[in-house]
């Protein structure tokens, strides 16, 4: 069944027997409710009862861990990753192509004007393009759904030192500061928003980018005026809760549809399951002809 974000959702039956010896309870009155006590999406009563915190839940069944949003079960947050998969593939390479698009742009734009150092930012752009072209090929064969971790891990490390490299040739440089600022921003919002990273890797590259970017702006760049410096720092500060907002978010709203979506297909199930039943034991009591009535 698809979910409204375009995923598949799917969840494997599961016999009354496996269910009872998962810890399910079991009612006579209730098939179909016996079914769901057992299953990993509703847990029964007693077995799998969160434990209280004062950490704020963020969706049903979720884990005490904010820094990595996912469910308390391993068996969900399993099948929400093989559901969820090829659109987190697709988000990915959809960012992968922002950059390189990117890298062209300004390819072009530093081969126009032929600006003193423009050499060598040439040379980083096109080693950023390389290291693109080869992930963005990699996302497209099988073995991705394994090394997807990797990828990202390196793709987002590749942008960070992209932007830092920017400040090799402070003086005189094609891109101005303000250009290198935009540049900064714009990595962090896709780490947060595209590349696919866990909360806690991509807080920890943000915060080493934005950091390592202040310290080398303050010494390499001779004009700092306080006010200015202080007033990019909130900026830092901005988006990096924007970041944050925007991902857990993001979270909460595929793990909330895949949950609602899970149950209603286990609800749908046991009730014709449960509509079966009472039909077979209407048959058994009356003659057909009267069942049938």
């Amino acid at each position: 069944m698809a979910s409204p974000d375009g995923a598949t959702v799917e969840f494997k039956p599961s016999t009354p027997a496996n269910d009872v010896e998962a810890g399910g309870t079991v009612e006579i009155q209730s098939p179909a409710k016996n079914r769901l006590q057992g299953s990993p999406v509703l847990p029964s009563n007693g077995v799998g009862e969160r434990r209280k915190s004062s950490i704020p839940i963020l969706f049903e069944r979720s884990a005490h861990s904010w820094w990595n949003p996912k469910f308390d079960s391993e068996i969900l947050e399993k099948q929400h990753m093989e559901s969820y998969y090829p659109k987190t593939k697709q988000r990915f390479q959809y960012a992968i192509l922002y950059v390189l698009v990117a890298c062209v742009a300004w390819s072009i734009f530093l081969g126009v004007l032929a600006q003193e150092h423009w050499l060598a930012y040439m040379c980083g752009l096109l080693v950023l393009l390389g290291i693109g072209l080869i992930i963005l090929i990699v996302t497209f064969t099988p073995c991705c759904e394994r090394a997807l971790l990797p990828l990202s891990t390196l793709f987002a490390l590749s942008l960070c030192a992209f932007c830092l490299l920017s400040f090799i040739q402070s003086s005189d440089a094609p891109i101005s500061a303000v250009g290198t600022f935009t540049m900064t921003i714009e990595v962090l919002l896709l780490m947060y928003a595209m590349i696919p990273l866990p909360l806690y890797l991509a807080i920890c590259f943000g915060v080493a980018l934005s950091l390592s970017y202040e310290v080398l702006s303050i010494a390499l760049v001779e004009f700092q005026d306080p006010p200015f410096v202080i007033g990019r720092l909130l900026m830092h500060c901005a988006m990096h809760f924007i970041g944050i907002h925007l991902f857990i978010m993001a979270q909460v709203r595929k793990r909330s549809t895949f949950l609602k979506v899970g149950q209603s297909i286990l609800s749908r199930r046991d009730l014709n399951i449960e509509k079966e039943l009472k039909q077979k034991m209407i048959n058994s009591l009356m003659p057909q002809s009267v069942a049938e009535e």
